[in-house]
Order: C-alpha cells, then sequence, then structure tokens
C-alpha cells in the first residue's frame, strides 16, 4: 500500500514537473499548441500553423500594380491574418537640407554617411511594420515587401510548423528569403547571419523580443531616433546585425520577377541584373519547391 502511494505520488510530481517545463517552452509553446495537424505538404488553409502568424506586408500607395498583385497572390493562396503596411514615400515624405534627412517623425534629423532618400525610407517602413507588429500585441510576426512571390507556398515540401519546430533558442529574427546565400540543402538549416551575408528583407520572421529590442534602439521619447553617423540605416543591414540572426535554408520565399526592382530602394537594379534573377529564380524553384 505504502509502494503504490509513493507510486501516486511520484507520478503526480513528474506530471506537474512535465506541465511547467511545457508551458515554459516559450515561443516554440505557443505555436505549437495551435498548429498540432499542421503536415507535410498540405494546402494552405486558414487552420494552418503559417496562416496563424500575423503578416504584414509593406507597399506604396502609388504602387497600385503591386498592391492588387498581393491581393490576388494573397486570395489565390488562401492566406489570412495579414494587413498592409503603407510606405514610406521617399520623395513625398522626407527631405534633405545640409546632408541631413529630415521627416516628420524624427526625434532629430539623420546626419548619416551611409544613407540615402532610398534607405531611409525603406528602412522606416519596416520601423513602421514592426512597430505595428509589436503595437498589436503580437507575439511573433512575418513582414514581407511588396514585391515576394507568394505562390511558392503552395510547393512547400516543409509547412511552417515543422520550421518553428526547429528553431534555435535564441532566435529573434529568421530570414526567410535571404538573396546571397549559397547553399543547396535538401533538410532545414538555420545559418548564423554573423557567419553569412543575411542581404534581403523581402520577408522575415521577428519574435516580440526582437521587436522590443529594435524598438529600443530605434526610439526616443516616442520619436524615431536615428542619431549615428557611421551605422547603417539600411534594412537588411540593421535588422540582421542587431539581433540574433538567422537566415533558412531552403528559403520559403523569392522574388516576383517581374516586380523585381525595389519601389521604395531601386538601388537593388542593377544587383539584380548582374545576378540574372530571372534564371536564378527558375533554378531554385526547380531544386527547392518541386
Amino acid at each position: 500500500m505504502i509502494l503504490y502511494i509513493i507510486g501516486c505520488l511520484f507520478f503526480v510530481i513528474m506530471i506537474t514537473i512535465i506541465s511547467l517545463i511545457l508551458t515554459d517552452r516559450g515561443l516554440k509553446n505557443k505555436v505549437i499548441k495551435f498548429n498540432e495537424k499542421c503536415s507535410i505538404g498540405e494546402k494552405i488553409t486558414t487552420d494552418t500553423c503559417f496562416n496563424k502568424i500575423k503578416k504584414y506586408y509593406i507597399n506604396l500607395n502609388k504602387s497600385s500594380f503591386r498592391r492588387s498583385n498581393m491581393e490576388k497572390k494573397i486570395k489565390k493562396n488562401n492566406i489570412s491574418n495579414i494587413e498592409r503596411i503603407d510606405a514610406i514615400n521617399a520623395f513625398e515624405k522626407i527631405e534633405k537640407n545640409d546632408n541631413k534627412y529630415f521627416y516628420e517623425d524624427l526625434y532629430q534629423p539623420i546626419d548619416n554617411i551611409y544613407s540615402s532618400k532610398k534607405n531611409i525610407a525603406c528602412f522606416l517602413s519596416h520601423l513602421k511594420a514592426i512597430k505595428t507588429s509589436y503595437d498589436n500585441g503580437d507575439e511573433m510576426s512575418i513582414i514581407m515587401e511588396d514585391d515576394i512571390n507568394l505562390d511558392n507556398i503552395r510547393k512547400w515540401k516543409y509547412n511552417f510548423q515543422e520550421i518553428i519546430n526547429e528553431f534555435p533558442d535564441d532566435l529573434e529574427i529568421l530570414n526567410l528569403s535571404s538573396s546571397k546565400e549559397n547553399v543547396k540543402s535538401a533538410k532545414i538549416e538555420f545559418l548564423n547571419s554573423e557567419e553569412i551575408t543575411a542581404s534581403s528583407c523581402v520577408s522575415y520572421f521577428i519574435t516580440r523580443k526582437g521587436m522590443e529590442r529594435i524598438l529600443e534602439k530605434t526610439y526616443k521619447e516616442g520619436k524615431i531616433y536615428l542619431p549615428e553617423k557611421d551605422i547603417k540605416y539600411i534594412s537588411d543591414w540593421f535588422l540582421y546585425r542587431n539581433l540574433k540572426s538567422y537566415i533558412l535554408i531552403p528559403k520559403l520565399f523569392l522574388l516576383n520577377t517581374q516586380d523585381s526592382v525595389s519601389d521604395i530602394n531601386s538601388g537593388m537594379k542593377n544587383y539584380l541584373n548582374d545576378m540574372k534573377f530571372n534564371k536564378i529564380n527558375s533554378e531554385m524553384i526547380d531544386y527547392y519547391f518541386t
């Protein structure tokens, strides 16, 4: 009888410990909880893990074609829980005077040797998306630019739940469409961005801790605060170097080849031409998604 009672107590204690551990699993547990039925290759619907995560896409008001294209792709691929972010227009919102940049929401003018109107507009647009997500109370979100190719979703070899299950414990931001990794892999891998150039903000996953750290570095008294002269206020450079960053291999999203020149930062044009992006897109689709 005594052994039976001791056995029961031991069982209760073990169940309690396991429950506490699972409760403290943080990010992974929060996602797994509402995605336990995801399976490889299933059609993207509102029941899958990808659609449970809040998503934001950045789009200029003047880019009506891209907005229309995004809305069509969102509907075609049954994507839900997604919100448009009105991008900052470099030529309408940002003024330059005496090599300083002025914008209505700045704590002080930006005086930076690496910046241009377009770089700043792109960076401010990503800050706006991150702050919107944070203010909305998101524990995690996916932020995208409007030149993303959403059609690849139906061809994923892995669903988003499986990717989250493999997240490093210290992950704060994950590049979902790095333009500079040169790794072919048949499995999910994470490459620390300190070891490889993490170019591209076409799409990335960011945790609430990551959002908070970025906002702490860029806001003062409710205003955007970018005081450094020798730090690059360029979206991918700043985000991936100020957070615990990883690159997902294989990438989940590619650029839309017809929209591959950024409306916000057209400086990408020469880079994309040099890379012969149409060919790369075709090769990557064949390797990763078919």
